[in-house]
């Protein structure tokens, strides 16, 4: 009988192991229950607009999942920023300086701002440059496609793919500097 007992305390013992997660699996258990979590609360704070949103529905969490929430929420936040959208750039701002208001986090915010507002001056102005040229070659290449005449009177430069690339060029030197600042935001949680 002793040897059975032995034999099933062994059986017992294994299942026992087995059954108990290391602390990697507990951490991507975690991370797949509270990730999904931190981004629904960022999107509700989107659709509702009000800041106390995302504390009330963070400090609903415990510690660890709290935690990883707040890091999903903050990612979601930071991913909305846009340098072609102001109300939902200046929302997403807000909801970060909700999560955690530190100056550093407001000062990056301001210069996010600034940047947005750099963005848009330089584009209007570039706009106002070479809308004309841009205008004459897609008539050009209208002309030498056999389109003319009144079907070529309403152009629309910014549908034309050369503009647009021209256009993608200007944004992408923003997007650079943005860039850095989405950084700047994500490392400032981080050094909590």
């Amino acid at each position: 009988m002793d040897e059975m007992k032995s034999a099933l305390e062994r059986a017992l013992e294994r299942a026992d192991r087995m059954g108990k997660l290391s602390p990697e699996e507990m951490q991507r258990q975690n991370e797949a229950k509270y990730v999904p979590a931190g981004e629904a609360i960022a999107q509700r704070f989107f659709e509702h607009g009000q800041i106390s949103i995302l504390a009330e529905q963070l400090d609903k969490l415990e510690n660890e999942g709290k935690s990883i929430a707040t890091r999903s929420a903050l990612a979601t936040l930071i991913s909305n920023i846009d340098l072609e959208n102001k109300d939902l750039t200046e929302k997403a701002l807000e909801g970060i300086i909700g999560l955690q208001g530190s100056k550093t986090v407001a000062d990056v915010a301001d210069e996010v701002m600034k940047l947005f507002g750099q963005h848009s001056w330089q584009k209007k102005l570039w706009y106002e440059e070479n809308a004309e040229e841009a205008g004459k070659e897609i008539k050009e290449r209208m002309a030498s496609a056999g389109i003319l005449g009144n079907a070529v009177a309403g152009i629309n430069t910014e549908n034309d793919e050369e503009w647009a690339k021209k256009a993608d060029e200007l944004r992408s030197e923003f997007d650079a500097r943005l860039s850095k600042m989405k950084q700047a935001l994500g490392r400032s949680f981080d050094s909590e």
